[in-house]
């Protein structure tokens, strides 16, 4: 997970990310689109995957087994116009982040909170 404090700065590295690279296509995960992937040119693709924790983009062409390894789990890949040429990157497209409700210093949070449902945590998604 990346070192934000909120999902406004999660929002914007996904923003930066997109206005950057430029993804002009997706293509979901399946055995055929696969085999066309692999020849693709790595530098102009982001691996859309889930970790044990969030959903992250990295640069890359990655797959991660089917079935799955463990909790991560391949959904397909972005092609962008414009090739990532410095390396791995990562970019988080979810986060699971403290609702208002929750109190971090005494560790309690609300239980009757209608935001996060009582569980002092929101699931957030940035693409």
């Amino acid at each position: 997970m990346g070192n934000y404090s909120s999902a406004e700065e999660y929002q914007k590295a996904y923003d930066k990310w997109a206005k950057q690279y430029r993804p002009v296509k997706f293509v979901e995960y399946s055995p055929e689109n696969l085999k066309m992937m692999e020849n693709q040119d790595p530098r102009y693709v982001w691996t859309d995957h889930d970790t044990c924790e969030e959903s992250q983009l990295t640069s890359g062409f990655h797959f991660f087994g089917d079935p799955a390894f463990c909790c991560w789990v391949t959904h397909g890949w972005h092609i962008t116009e414009v090739a990532c040429e410095d390396g791995d990157r990562v970019i988080d497209v979810s986060a699971y982040i403290p609702c208002e409700c929750y109190d971090e210093e005494e560790d309690i949070w609300n239980e009757n909170c209608s935001k996060c449902e009582g569980e002092g945590f929101i699931q957030h998604y940035f693409d």
